[in-house]
């Protein structure tokens, strides 16, 4: 199971590209700077930071096995037909 997520995860990084997950979810993060302080407020900017970091991880893993091109949002249908074929092995 958690392979399925894992390669669900991987296909879903590349159609979006890491780069731009990571600058959507710190412009979140930071639009609720000027918000007053609460349980919901630091919950949220703690899931926000955690999130990010993890993104971060799963660049750097994703250089480590050489696929670089993670950091950019797929460029044409093929490309999204080949990560869609490289995430089924993982599925049940």
């Amino acid at each position: 199971m958690a392979e399925a997520a894992s390669s669900a995860t991987t296909v879903g990084l590349r159609c979006t590209g890491v780069d731009k997950l990571i600058e959507f979810k710190q412009a979140d993060k930071d639009a609720v700077d000027e918000a007053s302080f609460s349980e919901h407020w630091a919950r949220f900017r703690e899931e926000h930071a955690e999130q990010i970091k993890a993104l971060k991880k799963a660049q750097d893993h994703g250089c480590q096995l050489r696929f670089r091109h993670l950091r950019t949002p797929l460029a044409t249908r093929r490309e999204a037909v080949q990560w869609t074929y490289f995430g089924i092995p993982g599925l049940p």
